[in-house]
């Protein structure tokens, strides 16, 4: 089973990490009062940038965030990814479409799955080292690896 909570209509009021018995747990909390904790999230929000988008230090282009040819978001040793209409890749100009949000949300969990898991990212000897990469992100888009974009 994969354990899976989604949640519509709900806004996230804050993230939070704790210890218990010495293990780190992810915690969202929701403005409902509700928490739920994680080991990923993929939370989607609207149709325009949020104030989370625009106000951060991360790099952006028109309101979106900057990402790498695997979605990565740069200067961040591929621990930070955005995917969809809040991402802006400057190598793959793909339409900002949810068949391709969709996509890139399939090509980013077999990442997870098969690739990124194998770092653990918590571990103090693991900080300065870099997320391995598995394979450009549009060879795993289609039908968009089949034509020019312009």
């Amino acid at each position: 089973e994969k354990n899976i909570d989604v949640r519509l209509n709900t806004a996230v009021a804050g993230i939070d990490e704790r210890y218990i018995e010495g293990e780190q747990i992810t915690v969202a909390k929701f403005k409902d009062g509700s928490e739920v904790n994680f080991g990923c999230m993929v939370w989607s929000a609207g149709l325009k940038s949020v104030k989370l988008i625009s106000n951060s230090t991360l790099p952006l282009d028109r309101d979106r965030v900057v990402v790498d040819e695997y979605l990565r978001v740069p200067d961040t040793k591929g621990r930070v990814y955005a995917l969809g209409d809040c991402a802006a890749s400057l190598s793959d100009k793909l339409p900002p479409t949810a068949t391709v949000a969709e996509q890139q949300a399939l090509y980013l969990s077999e990442c997870f799955n098969k690739y990124y898991s194998k770092l653990d990212v918590v571990d103090e000897k693991n900080r300065d080292v870099e997320v391995p990469l598995p394979g450009n992100v549009t060879p795993a888009l289609m039908p968009w690896n089949a034509c020019q974009i312009s």
